[in-house]
């Protein structure tokens, strides 16, 4: 579905969103509290639903909402005080009230295959090879790269979940500009990892190679100096 407002796009097929033609880049907690409050629209979203939605089962404070909250304005460019898309009700919660046309999806593409069921492990490009329909009956190969945290991270037990969270928020934002820089798209996240596919929606060859330098290059800026926080914590 694509949503626009504004000079704005939200895309949540591609899991993107751009402003007038450059895609932002937002931070994955970022996007999926656009994605929600877009949604939900006709109505004021109570906080206690946000931070439930978008982190269920980790205990989250109102500070990490707001500082999400923070980078969306800024992304969506309120200033002052007066937003024109985002309002705060204070006690109640928050609406999005710009303007929302909803445009379907472009006939050429297809719903993509449900990350669910993929394997989080070492990618192997053979293994790595999935089938994607179009709406033409056509098919093409792509290849999906899954990543998640190491379970045996130190400091992220059950008994620490704001630190596992500090961490994978860490992951996500590397993720994004390592997966954009090849080309892939995120399409899921969850609180143990992602999975990105890449080949679709956007055709390449070499779909393979690029999956497999992507992973090389996520594990190296994870274990550069300042990236301690995911340093040694992450498998694909």
């Amino acid at each position: 579905m694509r949503y626009v407002f504004g000079q704005y796009t939200l895309d949540t097929a591609r899991q993107e969103c751009s402003h007038d033609g450059q895609v932002l880049t937002l931070r994955p907690k970022v996007f999926l509290l656009l994605v929600y409050l877009v949604q939900h629209r006709e109505r004021v979203v109570p906080k206690s639903e946000l931070l439930a939605q978008l982190w269920p089962e980790t205990f989250t404070g109102d500070a990490t909402l707001n500082t999400c909250l923070k980078e969306l304005r800024q992304a969506v460019g309120e200033r002052g005080r007066t937003p024109q898309m985002i309002h705060t009700l204070r006690g109640r919660g928050y609406r999005f009230v710009a303007p929302v046309e909803i445009e379907p999806e472009p006939a050429s593409l297809s719903p993509l295959p449900s990350p669910t069921a993929l394997a989080l492990r070492e990618p192997d490009p053979a293994e790595g090879m999935q089938t994607c329909q179009t709406s033409t009956e056509t098919y093409k190969q792509v290849t999906a790269l899954a990543c998640a945290l190491a379970a045996d991270t130190p400091g992220a037990g059950e008994s620490d979940a704001e630190g596992r969270h500090a961490q994978m928020q860490a992951l996500f934002t590397q993720a994004q500009e390592v997966m954009q820089r090849y080309d892939g798209t995120i399409v899921y996240w969850s609180g143990e990892g992602f999975t990105a596919l890449f080949g679709a929606p956007a055709a390449h060859e070499d779909h393979v190679w690029r999956a497999l330098l992507a992973a090389c290059d996520l594990r190296d800026t994870v274990q550069q100096p300042g990236g301690s926080e995911t340093q040694q914590a992450y498998h694909s």
